[in-house]
């Protein structure tokens, strides 16, 4: 989960309860919320991504939601500027943007983090990934370590994705993707000393919480989304459905795996996806640390508002005249 205010920041991994923190930050702040998700850009995939209802997207106003359908590529960096330019908008409305997300990666573009780095180039990508194909995906890896150990050192055994671009960059310009990364962190930021905030479950609770929410969403009706999807012709093979549990889903409708089974491994993945969530907020430096407690909720949004004040107190805002009126909707559901 990421929430940022201004430069103000609240990170967490997926299920750590971010629409109900979100949502009482939101009406204590009178604030927007501009989502930080990197698969809620995208169009009828609203379950598997935990979208908010477009109810609830409407008071308070929810941005970054429904950007490209899941055919249309959709990059960080495309990302990071229209959020900016989003958050300009937001503020010069007099309100205050509430980041809400749970992607690393999308927040540093919008921090001004990442480098936009060279324009992809389809048919170098495409000759990488036949490469791939026909020798395996851990000999484009070892070709890249050879150019760039330190990418390789990050980038997983299996990454296509990753590995492909860094092996990009370095064809297009005869640059490692990691010089470029280094030079553009020394470069100014268009949000300079951000306040970090990172909620941290007790595993065993995050983990119950994320078997649960598989659950839920399958009985929302996340087979029927998949099986409209794949109905409309689109491929499995999109970065889209890279998304958590979409792939799975696919292979019941192709009748090579049961839905009990599919639960399962749904839940493992996410799980891991947590646990890698919670490693590079880890690597972000200046992380302030906020433990949340099982029952969490009251407690969780107490001490980030408490945060969120301070920053505010600094900047001659305050939080104190904005008072919740009762539990809300969105506190029961946490």
């Amino acid at each position: 989960m990421t929430v940022a205010i201004g430069r103000r920041v609240l990170l967490g991994p997926t299920a750590s309860g971010k629409t109900p923190v979100a949502l009482i930050l939101a009406g204590k702040l009178g604030a927007e919320i501009l989502s930080l998700d990197s698969m809620q850009v995208y169009r009828g995939m609203d379950i598997g991504t935990a979208k908010p209802s477009r109810e609830r997207r409407r008071d308070p106003p929810h941005h970054m939601i429904d950007l490209a359908d899941p055919d249309e590529p959709y990059t960080a960096a495309r990302f990071g500027r229209e959020a900016r330019t989003v958050i300009e908008g937001i503020r010069a409305r007099g309100r205050i943007p509430l980041l809400v997300g749970g992607s690393g990666l999308y927040l540093r573009a919008v921090l001004g983090w990442i480098f936009p780095g060279p324009e992809a180039d389809p048919a170098l990508r495409d000759r990488l990934r036949l490469e791939a194909e026909s020798g395996g995906v851990e000999r484009l890896h070892q070709r890249l370590a050879g150019v760039d150990p330190e990418t390789a050192a990050e980038v997983g055994l299996r990454d296509l994705k990753r590995i492909v671009r860094a092996l990009e960059v370095y064809e297009r310009i005869g640059v490692p993707i990691s010089r470029l990364r280094a030079e553009h962190a020394r470069g100014p930021s268009p949000f300079p000393d951000p306040l970090l905030l990172c909620l941290r479950w007790r595993r065993e609770a995050l983990y119950d919480r994320i078997d649960g929410r598989v659950r839920s969403m399958m009985r929302a009706g996340w087979m029927a989304e998949v099986r409209g999807l794949r109905g409309k012709g689109y491929s499995p093979d999109l970065p889209a459905f890279r998304a958590l549990g979409y792939a799975t889903l696919w292979k019941v409708l192709e009748g090579g795996l049961g839905p009990e089974e599919a639960v399962e491994i749904i839940q493992r993945g996410t799980r891991r996806f947590a646990k890698r969530q919670m490693v590079w907020f880890r690597g972000m430096p200046g992380i302030q640390w906020v433990d949340v407690p099982d029952s969490g909720r009251r407690g969780c949004v107490s001490v980030v508002s408490g945060r969120i004040a301070e920053c505010l107190a600094r900047r001659g805002g305050d939080l104190s005249r904005k008072k919740i009126s009762s539990c809300s909707a969105s506190e029961r559901e946490w």
